[in-house]
């Protein structure tokens, strides 16, 4: 069952994934947003579309069990300075992840956060585009 790209490894974890989304949904979101509650996250399900070994199980899960976020917000700047920034990952995977951003750019209401000055917190490049849209 382990052959070249573990199959099935990627199908369990993408399966651990889904069930796990799953739960932090039923359990914190929908109750909160039954409430009438706006409803803020780091990570969501549609993050796993990130990953390039996703499998055809998430592909297929993702549209079909979680709903469209109403917004999406990134930081986004060019693949150079996002790696000079976080160098964990390679430029290339870095410019993959900006393709797939641009990819569902549409389809999950992506609206990206041009830092011009990277070096600030996060959370003071994005507070005022995100209090624009929640307002």
């Amino acid at each position: 069952m382990f052959i070249q790209g573990r199959p099935f490894y990627r199908f369990a974890r993408d399966a651990v994934y889904i069930l796990e989304m799953s739960l932090r949904y039923a359990v914190r979101l929908k109750p909160a947003l039954r409430r009438g509650g706006i409803v803020l996250t780091d990570r969501y399900a549609w993050d796993l579309l990130l990953d390039p070994a996703v499998t055809w199980l998430s592909r297929w899960l993702l549209p079909t069990c979680y709903p469209r976020p109403h917004f999406c917000f990134y930081l986004h700047h060019n693949a150079e300075v996002l790696h000079a920034r976080k160098s964990e990952q390679s430029l290339e995977e870095i410019q993959r992840q900006l393709d797939v951003f641009a990819q569902f750019s549409d389809r999950l209401n992506l609206i990206p956060i041009h830092g011009g000055d990277l070096d600030q917190n996060t959370d003071q490049i994005a507070r005022s585009i995100i209090l624009k849209y929640l307002v």
